[in-house]
């Protein structure tokens, strides 16, 4: 039967990276995001990931599969019961560079996107697809939410990592800029030593400064004025 790893993450951490380098190692699928997505609400089915599970294991034929995504985490306890010698890995990313990265990757959006706030001001979009793996929060503004989430899932994800230590794990994304760094995480995915394909990753660090709400909503303004905004 073949193993399983899951990848997860509160985003903009290495993620699509994470899922690229498993997918480098031999007989090793890993893919990223697989759909459908799942919400962060459970839903009322509670086999839910036993149903992915039974599906990936029909549809694949290498010896190690999973996938990677940040919406596994409110599935976490089920997985690692109905699982008992799955792979979990975790990465996290300090709070300062997660918030910047997600705020200056939702600037590329056409429109001021904010999937993490319970009610939202005029102007702003929910992206329809995605909003259902995020939780919403009663804050006033978009970064207070997302500081809210990424408390919640650094919380959860720590606790975890306590409870379920051989199962669970925890890594620094930085650590990939080294040999030793990579096969830690290559190690605890149980791939086999002498068959670890290495890769390291030069990180970049961001320079940029996210907008605040109101230069967001002003430069959608000036651009759905000028009819560039479809």
């Amino acid at each position: 039967m073949a193993e399983i790893i899951l990848g997860l993450g509160v985003g903009q951490c290495g993620l699509k990276l994470l899922s690229e380098m498993l997918c480098a190692q031999p007989d090793t699928l890993v893919t990223y995001e697989d759909r459908p997505f799942l919400p962060w609400q459970q839903p009322a089915d509670p086999s839910c990931m036993a149903t992915r599970l039974e599906r990936w294991r029909k549809t694949r034929s290498h010896a190690r599969i999973g996938d990677v995504a940040s919406f596994y985490l409110p599935y976490m306890e089920e997985l690692l019961e109905i699982e008992p010698h799955c792979r979990i890995l975790c990465l996290h990313r300090p709070k300062p560079e997660v918030l910047q990265a997600i705020q200056l990757s939702l600037e590329k959006t056409l429109r001021p996107t904010d999937n993490w706030r319970k009610t939202l001001p005029s102007g702003w979009y929910r992206d329809p697809q995605r909003m259902i793996i995020y939780p919403q929060y009663n804050v006033p503004t978009r970064l207070a939410a997302l500081e809210r989430y990424y408390e919640e899932y650094a919380a959860r994800t720590h606790l975890l990592s306590q409870r379920f230590p051989e199962r669970f794990r925890l890594f620094d994304p930085q650590e990939w800029e080294t040999e030793e760094g990579v096969r830690k995480v290559l190690t605890f995915a149980g791939i086999p030593l002498a068959e670890q394909k290495i890769f390291t990753v030069r990180k970049v660090p961001l320079t940029e400064i996210p907008l605040s709400e109101e230069k967001l909503l002003q430069r959608w303004n000036e651009t759905a004025k000028g009819g560039n905004f479809s």
